[in-house]
C-alpha cells in the first residue's frame, strides 16, 4: 500500500498481525493528508478518492467484517470496504456522505449463479443481489454544498461527479477500465439505492432515466427503445429494492433482468444508428 510521505507517520505499515495495532492509525491526520491542498468539497472528495484508489489493492469479498482501521492497515478491500474507508475519512473533513448500492448487468456466469444460490440458501434472499447475469456494487454519494445536491463518488472505480459517473457507467462510448475492478464487465446498472441510517432511497430514475437522458442532451427519449428501457427499469425497481432489504429473491426475476439488458443493448444500437 502506498501512502504519501506526509501520511506515513500516522499509519503503521505492518506485516503479520496488523489488526491488533490498527487502532493506532490517526484517521484525522490521514484524512487531512489525503485531501492535500484542496478546499472545495468536490476537490477534497476527488483528492481522497484518488488517494484511496491509488493506495488500495482490490480484494474479493470474503464475508469478513473489518473495521475501517483494519481495512486501512490491510491495504486492500472490496468495493464496500474501500467505500467505508473513504466515507470515514470524509467524515473527518466534515463532508456528509451516504452509501449507495447498485445492481448491474454482467456477462452470463453459471458459476456466479451457483455461488449466489448457495449464499441465498445459507443467508436468505439478500444474497440474491448477485446471480447469473447480474452483480451488486457499492459506492457513495456526498453532499456538495456548492450545488446543493447529492453527488456520486465511486472509490473502487475512481469516479467523482455526475459527468464522470454517467460516461463511465451508462455511456455508449469507450469506457475507462481499472486495474482494481474489471469495470468492463459492468454493462449497465439496473438499480441504484442510497442508504443513510435505516432509510433506503431509490436513486434509480435519477441516474438511469433523467440523468442518462440528460447526458445525451435529451436525444435518448426520442428513440424507440427508450420506452422499453424506462419500463424495464421501473418494473425492476420494487423487486431490486426488496432484494436489498432481504425481502425478495431476485433470482426469481431473471426474465425482468434479461429484458433490461436487451433494452439497453437495443437503445445503444439505435443511438449508434442515429448518430
Amino acid at each position: 500500500m502506498r501512502f504519501p510521505t506526509s501520511v506515513l507517520p500516522y499509519v503503521l505499515l505492518l506485516t503479520g498481525a496488523f489488526a491488533a495495532h490498527a487502532q493506532q492509525i490517526d484517521k484525522p491526520a490521514l484524512a487531512r493528508a489525503a485531501a492535500g491542498e484542496a478546499t472545495a468539497t468536490l476537490d477534497r472528495v476527488r483528492s481522497v478518492v484518488g488517494w484511496a484508489n491509488r493506495s488500495f489493492r482490490w480484494t474479493y469479498t470474503d464475508y469478513q467484517e473489518r473495521t475501517v482501521d483494519e481495512i486501512i492497515a490491510r491495504g486492500g478491500g472490496n468495493c464496500y470496504e474501500q467505500t467505508i474507508v473513504v466515507r470515514a475519512l470524509l467524515k473527518e473533513l466534515g463532508i456528509r456522505t451516504r452509501s449507495v448500492r447498485e445492481i448491474n448487468i454482467q456477462p452470463d456466469s453459471r458459476l456466479r449463479q451457483w455461488s449466489a444460490a448457495r449464499r441465498v440458501s445459507k443467508t436468505g434472499p439478500r444474497a440474491s443481489v448477485f446471480g447469473r447475469r447480474h452483480n451488486d456494487h457499492f459506492w457513495m454519494e456526498f453532499w456538495d454544498d456548492a450545488t446543493g445536491e447529492w453527488t456520486p463518488a465511486d472509490p473502487a472505480l475512481d469516479l467523482v461527479g455526475f459527468d464522470a459517473w454517467l460516461k463511465a457507467r451508462v455511456g455508449f462510448g469507450a469506457r475507462p477500465t481499472h486495474r482494481i475492478l474489471p469495470s468492463r464487465d459492468m454493462l449497465v446498472p439496473i438499480a441504484i439505492f442510497a442508504q443513510l441510517d435505516s432509510t433506503q432511497e431509490s436513486r434509480t430514475r435519477h441516474y438511469l432515466v433523467s440523468g442518462f437522458n440528460a447526458a445525451y442532451h435529451s436525444r435518448l427519449e426520442k428513440l424507440a427503445a427508450w420506452q422499453e428501457w424506462t419500463s424495464a427499469i421501473a418494473a425492476l425497481e420494487p423487486v431490486t429494492g426488496g432484494a436489498f432489504q432481504g425481502k425478495v429473491n431476485l433470482h426469481e426475476h431473471a426474465a425482468e433482468i434479461l429484458k433490461a439488458k436487451n433494452a439497453y443493448k437495443k437503445l445503444a444500437a439505435q443511438y449508434a444508428s442515429a448518430n
